[in-house]
């Protein structure tokens, strides 16, 4: 673990480098001309996303992510008529 300064004066940052290298690690770059939705993988610690389940997703909790809930508010409210 390491302390940055926080920004504007918030206090520390804690940068746990090992979950980081962790990260890093497990990633990879896409190439320039990469579909951005068939190329990054979606996952919320519990499901990995394919592109198409987005597509289809009109309903989550609360215990969801952000992005999932409003991935699925923006699906439902498409079906309904908009």
């Amino acid at each position: 673990m390491r302390r940055h300064p926080g920004p504007f004066g918030v206090g520390d940052l804690v940068v746990d480098t090992e979950r980081v290298e962790q990260f890093l690690s497990a990633t990879t770059e896409l190439p320039d001309d990469a579909a951005l939705d068939a190329s990054l993988v979606r996952d919320d610690g519990r499901h990995t996303w394919d592109f198409g389940d987005l597509e289809t997703l009109t309903t989550a909790d609360d215990a969801d992510p952000t992005w999932l809930r409003l991935r699925a508010a923006v699906n439902a409210f498409r079906q309904t008529g908009e």
